[in-house]
C-alpha cells in the first residue's frame, strides 16, 4: 500500500510541476539556475518582478496542495496512531519526493524535454550537473527532517479535531458501555478530555431536564 501511496504522491508532484510551465517554460523561470535567470532578465525575456510574483503564487499553491495531500494520506488513509508514526511516514514521503525531484524531474525530464527550452535562451545551459543535484538534495534532505515534524503535527491536530467533531455530534448513548464507545487517539486524550467531558455533562443534564418535563405533563 505504501508503494502505491508514494507513486500517487510523486504523480501529484509531477502534475504540479507540469502546471507551472503551462503557457510556456518562461512562466516557470524561477525553477531555473540563478545565472540562467539573470541572463534572461538581461535579454529582456522576462521581468524580475513578474517572475517573483509568479513564484510566490505558484509555491504557495504547491506547498498547500502537497501538504494537504500528505496529511490526508497519513492521517485519514493510513490512520497514523501517534506522532512518531506520523513523523516517520511524513519523513519517508518527503525524502522520496526529494530524490524523485532531483533524479526524475531535474535530470531526466528537464534534461531531455524540449518544452523546457525558453525561446531566446537556446545557447545557455540550464540542466544541473549531478554534483549540483547531490548538493541541493543533501541540503533539502536535512530541511525535510524539520518539515516532517510540521506535517506530523498537522496530522495529529487533524485526527484530534476529527475525533472531537464526531464526539460532539454523536454523544454517547446510554446503551453504550465504556468498552464499545469510540476511543480518542492516544495523543489527544489529555487536551481534549475537558471539552468532551463538559459537552457530555451538558448533554446528560439536558436529557434529564427533558425527561422530567415530559413526566410532568403526562397524565
Amino acid at each position: 500500500m505504501i508503494i502505491l501511496q508514494l507513486i500517487l504522491y510523486c504523480l501529484i508532484f509531477t502534475a504540479m510541476v507540469r502546471i507551472s510551465v503551462s503557457g510556456g517554460a518562461v512562466n516557470a523561470l524561477y525553477f531555473y539556475p540563478k545565472p540562467y535567470q539573470e541572463r534572461a532578465f538581461e535579454r529582456g525575456i522576462a521581468d524580475r518582478e513578474t517572475v517573483k510574483n509568479k513564484k510566490s503564487r505558484f509555491m504557495t499553491a504547491f506547498y498547500l496542495v502537497m501538504t494537504v495531500t500528505l496529511v490526508l494520506i497519513i492521517g485519514v488513509w493510513n490512520r497514523a496512531g501517534n506522532f512518531k508514526d506520523a513523523y516517520l511516514q511524513a519523513l519517508l514521503f518527503l525524502e522520496v519526493m526529494n530524490i524523485y525531484d532531483g533524479t526524475v524531474i531535474d535530470k531526466l525530464w528537464v534534461g531531455h524535454s524540449k518544452f523546457r527550452i525558453i525561446p531566446g535562451m537556446e545557447d545557455t545551459a540550464y540542466v544541473q550537473t549531478w554534483g549540483q543535484v547531490l548538493k541541493k538534495r543533501t541540503i533539502l534532505a536535512l530541511i525535510w527532517t524539520v518539515g516532517a515534524l510540521l506535517v506530523a503535527g498537522l496530522v495529529v491536530l487533524t485526527e484530534s479535531f476529527l475525533w472531537l467533531s464526531l464526539s460532539l455530534t454523536n454523544p454517547p448513548h446510554h446503551s453504550q458501555t465504556a468498552q464499545n464507545r469510540p476511543k480518542p487517539p492516544n495523543y489527544c486524550k489529555k487536551f481534549l478530555i475537558v471539552p468532551i467531558s463538559a459537552h457530555h455533562l451538558w448533554y446528560n443534564i439536558s436529557k434529564e431536564k427533558r425527561h422530567r418535563r415530559k413526566n410532568r405533563y403526562e397524565p
